[in-house]
């Protein structure tokens, strides 16, 4: 468990430099996944954005890449996310401004 923290809060500390830019929501969704003694949710997205002229595409939504069942971060995270596809909102992503390709929706620890 300190292990994973300490990956997050690395992760974290890198992403506070990486550029916001507007990005389209392509797909939303909340992935399930039942074991035999939990359920574990996933929010996932698909987007699409422009960092210099040029055109990416992603799946990275938040900082930890795993589903858990702590809290309700990816429901609530996924929800959210939702609603700005259904309606046709933009989103921030943030990008990775050494490697543009690299980017993220929620930024958060």
């Amino acid at each position: 468990m300190a292990g994973w923290i300490a990956k997050d809060a690395y992760q974290w500390w890198q992403v506070q430099s990486w550029q916001p830019v507007q990005a389209t929501l392509l797909a939303s969704e909340l992935e399930v996944h039942r074991g035999d003694d939990s359920t574990t949710y996933s929010a996932t997205a698909r987007y699409s954005y422009r960092y210099n002229g040029v055109g990416y595409e992603s799946t990275r939504v938040a900082i930890g890449d795993g589903a858990d069942n702590i809290g309700d971060f990816h429901q609530q995270l996924n929800a959210q996310l939702s609603r700005q596809w259904q309606t046709q909102q933009t989103v921030t992503a943030w990008v990775n401004p050494g490697n543009p390709s690299e980017a993220l929706l929620n930024r958060h620890f």
